[in-house]
């Protein structure tokens, strides 16, 4: 019998000895490398022989130093592709080459260095050969010509190797030895000119790794400078240090080893020096030094300059914070051609991407504005046949109904002169010449009307009796009234119908779901599309389409998906069109003159509608279209216009329709060819700039509102790149469904921030959307396998954290203005003339200095994204009422709103252990960067609250009259 093995092998390794297990679990993923202290290793295959052709491909080579190396029988060269991952994560493979001469990348790499080496021996005059004469060479060469051993040291190995890999001796023939002592000499000359060169080069530090100080003088350089360099990993161990080896918890070797990134980062801070020193003394200084060591310092300190102003302003209390925010990309699309389309429209050749979101709908569960579709439902009975028929009804003839519950409410009827018994009416007379019908509908309404069942109004005429529920909703029985008559089956009728509302049946929201589709259209009433862009190409003298609204269904040209706005920008002009009634054939504009988006800067850009219950009007709505640029936290250039528009009753915008808009609408950045048929919306408009699809930019926090944008909202998000705030969170931020208006919310917001940049091998890509109602953006054609995000550096405005702390961020403070314009972006300025500073306004410096670092600073700073600003807060902490209460409910009712973003639990010990490795590493640069006359507090770790969780006082004001 033959024993076989099915699967996958790496790193056999056999040792005359026990080990202990500590060892074998240290070398476990790592490469072993046998001496002679240790001569218990007896055999080691490695398997690193390369895929492939070539002459000896299927040995395995012993790295023992034993030479026992053997060959595979029975061999496929399929066997070294196992499709799996390589076990011994923490191999260095540049230490582990194999080199067999005919393998196809070890001549190319010979040929290579060889031609590298010969150009560079063409122009060397002091090349060692040439140094000596030639005839020393001949009287050393017994049978070899000395040309022709020049030559064959010129030549690749695999020319004159006899291609035996594995025979134990050497494939190369040796030269003489004369020729070996001069390369020997050679090789030391090398070394001495490159330690020259790195002496001559030593005073002068640069990030490139060439012309430069070499690492070993990075300290010595630092001396010179007066610059202490941070001794960032004095707690790794050798391997980590020196290696790169058990970096991180999947044990795999990293790309640069501790030493390494130090000498870096001490390359960095050594190379911008020169302008530390020039801010030395600022707060700017300091965090150039994290800055240089890749932290951004405003993400998880507080600098802390204590003093400020004797008022404290809520509306100051906000800071500049300077980030990486990613773009997704779409600039590798410009000058490509598209020479094929999908059935939708879309380009089919590769690296011309689109990303398209989810459809903006769900279902309606919130009450409020825009009110949702509310009618009764309504059913006919009819007694009898004919109006003149009688003996219709007898004694205890009855009729059930069943609502919405299944409960069956059932009504008996008696005739005239006979007891009722309770809450039973009586019928005066049996004939439909009578009227029965009235009769009958006045007995049916007292006696619903006093049940648990179904509440409904009756109306008779003749022998027919219209029944409609009370309250507005969908069909209340769900199925057609029935009757058990003593005598003949007389009455007939059908089930509700008709009835619109919201529907709690098989649902647990607190007001049920709307049962029009129409109601849950996230753009019915008011709403609000914004992004970030940029063109770092500027503009290319191609209009682009920054955004399009398009809808689907089963007409053309929604068939292939029909555009009813579209964003279009120009060097000197943003541009909306829209086209929203399928019974209009008029294309709307709506356009801002001197704004170039293509600037080369980031621009906020936003539209939407301001639907008429936002306007206090009927029939009317208004659309608006606004852009702005901020430097610093101040708005350099903004621009806005709105327009009245005609609210058509057949909007797409406000209107389900299986011809077209079936499902809702979504959002559209990317190329396209938008696809005619019919005669309607933007695909078959007149003006043609109103059909640009392409777009070359860049794009960022893409973000849709279900709810108008007002000025301050929308200059603050502007300001802020990081906001998505509104004024009142407790109603139009997401996760509040039970409170009047909350239809009105933040439903889309991708982060600038999110983990994924890469697209997968079909060049796809998802933008993540983080308010967790799933809208997610769809990238696809992007280049396949590669980061799709561009990093660009922004500075911005956010609110603060420590808004309830006096400390200041600018002691050069401006108090007056010539341009009025100046003011709204300042606290405590005037306009001039201004000779003195009122007495509340005085600010009080002092010169200490601190750097904060908070466990709550992140879980803070995310918090007041959803604020637009303070006033929120200021209402739940400052109502008067609030010095009778125990605590804040306000506040309370916020946590409740926001802790639903919070998924994982916060990892406290990580923040601690990051706090720990800051404060050893970086106390002494910081300290030299500061003024003597500065009271540096050191590097603070501060245990505290979250800004929504605030303890309070309670006063006993009902004890003061029992002293």
């Amino acid at each position: 019998s033959r024993t076989t093995f099915s699967g996958s092998i790496d790193d056999l390794r056999y040792f005359h000895s026990v080990d202990p297990i500590k060892t074998i679990k240290k070398r476990k993923f790592r490469s072993f490398y046998p001496s002679s202290e240790d001569p218990t290793l007896k055999l080691y295959y490695r398997f690193n022989e390369p895929y492939g052709s070539y002459t000896g491909n299927n040995i395995v080579l012993d790295s023992s130093g034993n030479s026992l190396h053997e060959r595979i029988v029975n061999f496929e060269v399929s066997n070294r592709l196992t499709g799996s991952d390589n076990p011994v994560l923490s191999e260095n493979v540049e230490r582990n080459p194999v080199l067999f001469p005919t393998f196809d990348p070890v001549k190319a790499l010979n040929t290579r260095l060889l031609s590298s080496a010969s150009l560079y021996d063409s122009f060397n005059p002091n090349i060692i050969t040439k140094l000596v004469p030639e005839h020393y060479f001949q009287e050393g060469t017994d049978f070899r010509e000395f040309n022709e051993e020049l030559d064959r040291l010129g030549q690749g190995f695999h020319t004159f190797s006899n291609n035996t890999p594995g025979s134990k001796r050497s494939e190369l023939l040796s030269p003489q030895i004369l020729i070996k002592l001069l390369l020997t000499y050679a090789k030391f000359f090398d070394e001495l000119k490159l330690m020259i060169d790195g002496i001559t080069s030593s005073r002068h530090t640069v990030y490139e790794d060439f012309d430069t100080t070499p690492d070993v003088f990075l300290q010595e350089r630092a001396k010179d400078l007066n610059v202490p360099l941070p001794q960032l990993f004095s707690s790794g161990d050798v391997a980590q240090y020196l290696i790169g080896l058990d970096l991180g918890a999947g044990k795999a070797k990293a790309a640069k080893s501790l030493n390494e990134i130090q000498n870096l980062i001490w390359r960095r801070i050594l190379s911008e020096a020169p302008k530390m020193k020039l801010h030395k003394g600022t707060v700017h200084s300091v965090k150039s030094v994290f800055r240089q060591t890749g932290i951004e310092p405003d993400n998880i300190f507080t600098f802390r300059e204590y003093g400020g102003s004797k008022e404290k302003s809520l509306d100051a209390s906000r800071e500049i914070k300077r980030d990486v925010f990613r773009f997704l990309s779409f600039t590798a699309s410009f000058g490509k051609e598209t020479t094929t389309v999908g059935a939708q429209g879309y380009p089919t050749d590769s690296e011309i991407p689109k990303i398209k979101s989810e459809f903006l709908s769900g279902s309606r569960i919130q009450i409020g504005r825009p009110e949702i579709t509310r009618t009764k439902a309504s059913t006919t009975i009819t007694i009898g046949k004919t109006a003149t028929e009688t003996g219709l009804l007898a004694a205890n003839d009855t009729l059930s109904i069943t609502d919405a519950t299944g409960t069956a409410t059932t009504f008996t009827f008696k005739n005239a002169g006979t007891s009722a018994g309770s809450g039973l009416a009586i019928m005066a007379t049996n004939t439909v010449a009578n009227a029965p019908g009235s009769e009958i509908a006045t007995a049916i309404e007292s006696i619903v009307n006093s049940t648990s069942g179904i509440q409904v109004t009756a109306a008779a005429s003749s022998n027919a009796v219209v029944l409609t529920q009370d309250n507005f909703g969908p069909a209340g029985n769900q199925s057609a009234p029935t009757e058990s008559s003593a005598g003949a089956n007389n009455i007939t009728g059908s089930a509700f119908t008709g009835g619109a509302g919201f529907e709690k049946r098989n649902n647990s929201f607190v007001h049920g779901i709307s049962s029009t589709p129409s109601d849950g259209l996230l753009t019915s009433g008011s709403f609000t599309y914004e992004a970030f862009y940029d063109w770092e190409q500027g503009y290319k003298g191609v209009k682009e389409s920054l955004v399009r609204l398009q809808v689907t269904g089963s007409s053309a040209p929604s068939s292939t998906e029909a555009c009813i706005a579209n964003l279009v920008a120009a060097n000197d002009k943003l541009t909306l069109y829209l086209h929203e009634s399928p019974s209009k054939n008029d294309t709307t504009e709506l356009f801002l003159t001197g704004v170039n988006v293509f600037d080369k800067n980031v621009w906020y850009v936003s539209f939407g509608r301001k639907a008429g219950h936002d306007l206090n009007t009927q029939g009317t709505s208004s659309f608006f279209l606004r852009a702005a640029k901020q430097l610093n936290g101040d708005i350099v250039e903004q621009y806005a216009t709105s327009s009245i528009s005609m609210d058509y009753t057949d909007s797409l915008f406000s209107n389900v329709s299986a011809t077209d808009n079936i499902s809702g609408s979504f959002l559209v950045v990317g190329s396209q060819s938008l696809q005619t048929g019919g005669s309607k919306y933007l695909n078959n408009s007149s003006v043609s700039d109103a059909k640009i699809t392409n777009f070359h930019g860049l794009i960022t926090n893409a973000r849709f509102f279900s709810k108008n944008t007002n000025r301050k909202e929308y200059l603050n998000r502007a300001r802020n790149y990081d906001s998505y705030g509104v004024d009142n969170p407790l109603v139009n931020y997401s996760f509040s469904d039970a409170t009047t208006g909350s239809f009105e919310r933040l439903v889309m917001y991708t982060d600038a921030k999110q983990n994924t940049q890469t697209s997968d091998a079909s060049g796809n890509i998802r933008i993540f959307d983080f308010s967790q109602n799933n809208f997610h953006f769809q990238g696809s054609n992007f280049k396949s396998s590669a980061n799709v995000m561009k990093n660009l550096r922004v500075e911005f405005e956010v609110l603060s954290e420590k808004f309830d702390l006096n400390y200041t961020r600018d002691k050069v403070r401006v108090r007056s203005f010539q341009d009025a314009d100046n003011l709204e972006q300042s606290y405590f300025a005037t306009t001039p003339p201004v000779y003195e500073v009122l007495p509340s306004e005085e600010s009080i410096d002092d010169n200490r200095l601190s750097l904060d670092m908070s466990v709550m600073k992140g879980l803070n700073d995310n918090i007041l994204k959803m604020f637009n600003n303070f006033d929120p807060l200021d209402d739940a902490l400052g109502q008067p009422n609030l010095i009778f209460a125990e605590s804040y409910g306000d506040l309370k009712a916020l946590r409740e709103i926001y802790f639903n973003n919070v998924i994982e639990v916060l990892d406290l010990q990580k923040y601690r252990d990051l706090f720990k490795w800051i404060d050893n590493s970086f106390t002494d640069i910081i300290f030299s960067v500061l003024p003597r006359t500065t009271n540096f507090l050191g590097i603070n770790f501060i245990y505290e609250s979250n800004i929504l969780e605030r303890n309070r006082f309670k006063y006993l004001y009902d004890e003061i009259y029992m002293k």
